[in-house]
């Protein structure tokens, strides 16, 4: 056969198809032939067909989906020996709708392009559905996608925006921008005031520190004269001082040698020789 692309020619070919029709009342677009039919987000199967139906009693319009389900892709989905008996996939079928509450729904599978596909998911809530396997291709039921649900937060948002006062908050903003004008004028004035009142104290300040120093200058110069003779009893002090000064350096000098060679000595403390 020839097929229509590299992807469709190399796949392995599924020698079992089951086909089902699947109706949805919401908007469609975005579904197209060939989408995916996942199973827990495995590909099983995908779409063939998708038409409209309406109703003339009730006036009403529905998408019909045709999909057709590869159960050789579904482990022991038909009987022990593998997916070729019929009779024991629609047991199976049945009890997966039944009792696991498998469901068909349409699900977004690029938000930019807008492209869905099908989606067959376990919802253990929902209620027993009897699939009618005389029908050909028999009803497979549905559920609620996401896509319904992305548009109800959508309705949600916009009705929130819609109850947004815009206006009052313009109005709080003009508020808040002369209020904020109005503590910068204060603060200009609390800066002029500075500037004419306590910088010219801090300079009274400053002026007072300068004559005190001048004051110890002289009074230091004094001390230097007193010291200037030789047998002042306040220089054989000083000189006493210097040298005990001298000997306290110079054995703190001997000591900082001795633990830079030995810092363990500050724990065990000094090692005979």
């Amino acid at each position: 056969p020839l097929y229509g692309g590299r992807t469709d020619a190399m796949k392995k070919p599924d020698t079992v198809a089951d086909t089902y029709v699947l109706h949805f009342s919401g908007s469609v677009r975005g579904l197209s032939k060939g989408a995916p039919v996942t199973l827990l987000g495995r590909p099983v199967g995908e779409v063939t067909d998708v038409g409209l139906e309406m109703n003339s009693d009730k006036l009403t319009v529905r998408a019909d989906v045709v999909i057709v389900i590869y159960p050789e892709r579904v482990p022991r989905l038909g009987s022990e020996s593998g997916s070729t008996n019929r009779k024991s996939r629609t047991e199976n079928i049945q009890r997966l709708v039944n009792e696991g509450g498998l469901r068909a729904q349409l699900k977004i599978g690029n938000l930019l392009t807008g492209q869905l596909y099908v989606s067959l998911d376990q919802f253990p809530d929902a209620a027993k559905v009897a699939i009618n396997w005389n029908e050909d291709p028999p009803r497979f039921p549905t559920g609620p996608g996401n896509l319904e649900d992305l548009q109800t937060k959508l309705a949600s948002i916009a009705t929130k925006l819609d109850k947004i006062q815009f206006d009052t908050l313009a109005a709080d903003l003009h508020t808040a921008v002369r209020t904020l004008e109005q503590t910068l004028r204060s603060a200009d004035k609390v800066l002029s005031h500075m500037d004419a009142q306590v910088v010219p104290e801090l300079q009274v300040s400053l002026e007072a520190l300068r004559n005190a120093m001048a004051s110890a200058e002289k009074a230091m110069s004094s001390a230097d004269k007193n010291l200037v003779a030789a047998d002042a009893p306040v220089q054989q002090d000083l000189q006493s001082a210097l040298q005990e000064l001298d000997r306290a350096a110079r054995s703190a000098r001997f000591l900082f040698d001795y633990l830079g060679r030995n810092p363990s000595a500050l724990i065990r403390g000094k090692q005979k020789e």
